[in-house]
């Protein structure tokens, strides 16, 4: 009846042994090996692989590409609100993460301003990238020249140095020491270069009107009319008293022989 009631607790506990009756003596035995060997390691939530473009990598336990940003600093992730959207990063349900050998000491976890623990590597906060849609994927590297692939060869990210300001020099009373007031010098005498004026040209005008010269050549002489000589009429000379008449009227004139009268009343 007493091994009857062990058979559950039994099963709990091993984990691996099959359901029927144990003895109190295997109990025993199971219940002391559990108790000496250490609980079962969480699996590292990194793992490496090879690409067939950029070789060795570092991705999820999924194979997802993991990246970095260049704007992080150690302890620090620079994306948040918005960002980490796009490049979601990866977190880890506790602060001690289990790792094989060849990434032993050097994974660990910062606290992000919304209280989830995100995964670094050598210092680095690691992301996944929105746009890869499965493993092997790796359409993030060199995203604004900010986001790359993270490898198993990425340097540790150092602590960036604290500027410090330069203290300034307390300035003291003392007087300068007296300096020679320099000697007057002449001052150089500038010739002026000799600069040739440009021809005068008139401003362009309306040029005056002048009506052409009078001709200085003297005006034609009119040809002269020639006239008819006008003879007056004959004038009604009275007949002399003394003339003759008959045998050509005395004066032997033209007349007096069938020509026009000359007036002299003689026939």
């Amino acid at each position: 009846m007493r091994n009857t009631a062990l058979i559950l607790p039994t099963a709990l506990i091993g984990g691996s042994l099959g359901v029927g009756v144990v003895s109190y003596n295997a109990l025993a035995h199971t219940t002391h090996s559990a108790a000496t060997r250490p609980s079962a390691a969480v699996s590292s939530p990194v793992r490496i692989r090879t690409n067939a473009k950029l070789g060795r990598i570092l991705t999820s336990s999924r194979g997802m590409t993991l990246y970095y940003f260049k704007m992080d600093r150690r302890g620090r992730s620079a994306c948040t609100g918005q960002c980490s959207h796009t490049w979601k990063p990866l977190v880890a349900t506790r602060s001690s993460l289990a790792t094989r050998n060849h990434l032993r000491g050097r994974l660990k976890t910062i606290r992000r301003p919304d209280g989830r623990r995100q995964v670094t590597y050598r210092g680095w906060p690691l992301y996944t990238f929105i746009g890869d849609r499965k493993s092997g994927n790796a359409f993030g590297q060199g995203i604004l020249g900010q986001w790359f692939v993270a490898t198993p060869s990425l340097a540790a990210r150092t602590v960036e140095p604290i500027a410090t300001a330069t203290p300034t020099p307390i300035p003291t009373n003392t007087a300068p020491a007296p300096t020679a007031a320099p000697l007057p010098t002449a001052a150089p005498t500038v010739t002026p270069v000799p600069t040739t004026a440009p021809p005068y040209v008139p401003p362009a005008t309306a040029v005056p009107y002048a009506p052409p010269p009078a001709s200085t050549m003297p005006a034609p002489t009119p040809t002269p009319t020639r006239m008819s000589p006008t003879y007056p009429p004959p004038a009604n000379t009275p007949a002399p008293v003394n003339c003759i008449p008959g045998n050509n009227g005395g004066d032997m004139d033209g007349d007096n022989n069938s020509e026009p009268s000359d007036g002299d009343g003689c026939q």
